[in-house]
């Protein structure tokens, strides 16, 4: 499990995604714009830090670098977020007349605590099994559509997090585009774990162009400046 804390800040809007991680940390701080306000947040693992520490890091950051008055005026809201088990058939989704999908199953990213995607996907598979006439389906299929994908990123967590794992993932972002894409792929749900090494094989090559391009043209870009 995973406390969640945040605000909604009226009439603060941008044009990106902000992205804060905390040193021995599991979790992270975001900031998601939307047409007319944004949704600013922290979570970490339950119990890692009171609700007034993870308050106290919001706080600051966004005294930092918002106006005053749109901070004192944000709503606030706070969940508990599950996340999946390592063990993907320790859970039981269904039984006798009932069957569990998107977070009341725990199906949610331990890693980015993201569940839309996987509620969406879950509800689908029960939908089929219904169609058909064949509930007890459901357990299946989605041990084949996402079970081992989640208790994958659930037994990679502590790597994850690691403070010089996150700051490479940046430096690596920042200075190639082709990171960069896998990286959103990830965080939308359309790029997998189990493919994910595969995927960033492929892309070396290319990585590697990108980075020498970076450190040939990053000096040029200095003595212009």
């Amino acid at each position: 499990m995973s406390q969640g804390i945040g605000y909604y800040l009226p009439d603060v809007s941008e044009e990106f995604v902000t992205l804060k991680f905390y040193d021995r940390l599991h979790g992270y701080l975001w900031v998601f714009p939307r047409p007319d306000h944004s949704s600013a947040g922290i979570c970490a693992t339950l119990g890692a830090l009171p609700v007034s520490g993870l308050r106290g890091l919001m706080d600051d950051f966004l005294k930092s670098r918002y106006p005053a008055a749109a901070v004192e005026a944000a709503e606030r809201y706070a969940a508990l977020i599950p996340g999946a088990p390592q063990d993907p058939g320790s859970e039981r989704l269904q039984g006798d007349g009932w069957a569990l999908i998107g977070d009341a199953a725990r199906l949610v990213d331990p890693l980015t605590r993201e569940g839309i995607y996987y509620a969406m996907i879950s509800g689908d598979l029960l939908a089929e099994a219904l169609c058909r006439g064949r509930p007890e389906q459901y357990t299946d299929a989605w041990a084949d559509q996402g079970a081992r994908e989640l208790s994958w990123a659930a037994a990679h967590g502590n790597g994850f997090f690691d403070a010089r794992f996150i700051e490479r993932l940046v430096f690596l972002a920042a200075a190639s585009p082709a990171i960069a894409r896998v990286l959103s792929d990830v965080i939308t749900g359309r790029q997998t774990y189990r493919t994910l090494k595969r995927r960033l094989l492929l892309n070396v090559p290319l990585v590697a162009a990108q980075l020498v391009r970076r450190a040939v043209t990053a000096p040029l870009r200095r003595r212009d400046s």
